[in-house]
């Protein structure tokens, strides 16, 4: 149990590991929250931080978020993933419209690499190993929509389609004033 008493509800380590969790559909593995109350940021800043191991390359994969099961972005707070191009994409939506981040390069090999996704302001900014890596003007008064769908890592939300293949860790995510 976490902050505002999220429960895990579906996690594995079948590795053996005591940290990485590792994703994928055959093995139907993720965390899911319970509650979703207190996660929607609205208009705050925010930061989301992990590391991840990619075991497949060249396929969409949904890495985390909180959508709804028919995967509509302008509905959900957050949808993180990996395109078939392997770029890196945060879909945020506000319930009626949408907003996209791309990176600027692909990831196209299977090492670890840290991930920091944050708002400040009217900017999502992405990095990758430490390095800026895509950004997008959101605009000031963008509010992230409060998505009544749980909230998952290993894939995005309630949509069970394109789950993470590989492993995922030291996941963070705060809310308000972000570290810097």
């Amino acid at each position: 149990t976490g902050s505002n008493d999220i429960a895990q509800s579906n996690v594995s380590t079948p590795d053996g590991s005591i940290s990485s969790l590792l994703c994928n559909k055959s093995q139907y593995t993720f965390i899911e929250t319970q509650d979703v109350s207190g996660l929607c940021p609205g208009m705050q800043d925010f930061m989301i931080e992990f590391k991840d191991k990619k075991n497949s390359i060249d396929e969409t994969q949904n890495i985390m978020g909180n959508g709804l099961d028919d995967g509509l972005i302008a509905t959900s707070t957050f949808q993180l993933s990996f395109t078939s191009d392997n770029k890196m994409k945060l879909g945020v939506g506000n319930g009626t419209s949408y907003k996209l981040i791309f990176s600027n390069s692909a990831v196209t090999d299977t090492n670890w690499h840290s991930y920091t996704i944050q708002r400040n302001g009217q900017y999502i900014v992405f990095f990758k190993d430490g390095k800026f890596w895509g950004y997008n003007d959101i605009g000031l008064t963008f509010s992230l929509y409060s998505s009544s769908s749980p909230w998952v890592i290993g894939r995005a939300g309630g949509a069970e389609w394109n789950y993470f293949d590989g492993y995922i860790d030291e996941f963070s995510y705060s809310v308000g004033i972000t570290r810097v």
